[in-house]
């Protein structure tokens, strides 16, 4: 219900910060794993196992328009963090929230498929 009840929880939701997702902070969700909502929807075994059968994870990269504020802080720290190779951790990435809204189309750059083995989760990533 949480998700559906405040526009601030509707998607799509997008890191900002590629990195975010793929060597992620251990306090954040693993979106390639498995989508929250899919985990909130049917947190059986069979059904998250039968979603990974069906589903392959992937990136999508796309432009937006909307301000992003303290976005410059952000940077700097990723850039600090990725020199002296840091962990990845929360003041490196912030979010966008879609509010309902669909990404047009014209807006999508990419989508990455990266190589993923489900049997080592700490370190899925090429």
């Amino acid at each position: 219900m949480l998700k559906t009840s405040a526009s601030i929880h509707e998607g799509p939701h997008a890191f900002l910060v590629r990195d975010a997702i793929t060597r992620r902070a251990s306090c954040t969700h693993d979106y390639l794993e498995i989508p929250e909502i899919v985990e909130d929807l049917g947190p059986s075994a069979s059904v998250l196992k039968k979603f990974r059968e069906i589903t392959k994870p992937c990136i999508v990269k796309f432009r937006s328009l909307e301000p992003c504020d303290g976005v410059i802080k952000i940077v700097l720290n990723y850039c600090y963090s990725a020199v002296w190779e840091m962990e990845m951790g929360l003041e490196n990435n912030t979010h966008f929230l879609g509010h309902g809204q669909t990404i047009p189309r014209s807006d999508i750059i990419g989508i990455e498929y990266p190589n993923i083995t489900r049997l080592d989760p700490y370190k899925w990533y090429d």
